[in-house]
């Protein structure tokens, strides 16, 4: 499904049911999608790709330059645009076509196209720029990504792709209910379950940034016992980790934050065998009771609070417990208690179970 179609299917979710969220993917499928021409491209590049690397200088700039040149731009982009704060990577580097790295400093406009310039005052056009490195889909991602892809398919929905900005993977209207689906798949590595920046200065010590669920979790892991922060204003007081540093995530109520966060109310786990689907939230009040589908409590989330992992980027990655993970998709194919929304005949069997109630 393309992404023009992808529009005009949430346009029509969104005018039947005026949810919020299907709004919301609206604007991230008009910018992903170019609909206004190369303009609306290079702005979704350089808001992803080149400004979380940007000073509040270089920002200030690239932004007055955009603002008083005559872009094709929709508002949901000036807006964007407007909102943005300096990144938390200044200095990354950038790949160019040719094979060069060079350091965006800001953009500007040059006869109609985005440039970025570079610290020695290099202009590039945009075109000319590669995604960064962590930035770049993984094999591993590219498989999410299209398992996301088929169960949104199945379900006559859309998936959220790698511009989900903290919706869920999948959203779909099945009869007058939708499902807001996460979707994870485990293979050799554990998938994130969440994700926020660590920081170092002065007047702060080290000290968590992003969703308030997600920081308020973070701050209860410990190491050894240990709070975190205790433990990396004790040990790391420079600000620097070199090696990984791994904390320890039980009893914090990570995984529950992060569903919390982008809103799911469901949850499919998938591997090289098959997956299962499972309804995730408040029973009593889940559009999807008594439909086939098993129904993990909040205690079943707890279960699967695992790791947080900071590195010297500053990232703070929640990672689930990879035991009790596997073993809750297993067991559920083993034993039947769900299905696999995954498998394209579960799904049209439970669509017509969901709509007949």
């Amino acid at each position: 499904m393309d992404n023009k179609r992808k529009i005009s299917l949430i346009k029509e979710m969104a005018r039947e049911q005026n949810l919020r969220t299907m709004n919301f993917l609206i604007n991230e499928a008009t910018l992903k999608s170019g609909t206004k021409g190369s303009d609306s491209r290079s702005i979704g590049h350089f808001v992803k790709y080149v400004a979380p690397y940007l000073s509040h200088v270089g920002l200030e700039m690239s932004r007055n330059n955009i603002n008083d040149t005559n872009l094709n731009l929709s508002n949901s982009q000036k807006e964007k645009i407007n909102s943005l704060v300096p990144g938390e990577k200044q200095g990354g580097s950038h790949e160019t076509t040719d094979g060069r790295n060079v350091q965006i400093s800001h953009i500007k406009i040059i006869n109609g196209s985005m440039h970025g310039v570079t610290h020695t005052g290099e202009e590039i056009l945009f075109s000319q720029l590669k995604k960064p490195k962590e930035f770049q889909t993984s094999n591993t991602t590219k498989g999410a990504f299209e398992i996301e892809n088929k169960l949104a398919g199945n379900l006559g929905g859309v998936a959220a792709g790698p511009n989900r900005n903290a919706l869920a993977d999948v959203h779909a209207m099945v009869g007058n209910k939708e499902v807001k689906m996460e979707s994870k798949y485990i293979g050799n590595s554990l998938p994130k379950f969440g994700q926020i920046s660590i920081k170092h200065t002065v007047e702060k010590g080290w000290h968590f940034l992003g969703h308030d669920d997600l920081v308020e979790a973070a701050k209860k892991a410990t190491v050894n016992g240990v709070p975190i922060l205790d433990h990396l204003n004790k040990n790391n007081p420079d600000g620097k980790i070199g090696r990984n540093v791994r904390a320890s995530t039980k009893n914090t109520g990570a995984t529950r934050a992060y569903f919390k966060v982008n809103g799911a109310n469901m949850l499919h786990l998938h591997g090289k065998n098959g997956g299962s689907t499972f309804t995730i939230g408040d029973e009593k009040d889940h559009p999807f009771t008594n439909t086939g589908i098993r129904h993990l409590s909040g205690e079943h989330l707890d279960d699967l609070d695992g790791q947080l992992v900071l590195d010297g980027r500053g990232s703070a990655i929640f990672r689930p417990h990879g035991e009790n993970l596997r073993g809750l998709r297993d067991s559920a194919r083993r034993d039947g208690t769900t299905r696999d929304l995954h498998d394209r005949g579960h799904a049209e069997s439970w669509i017509k179970h969901v709509k007949s109630q």
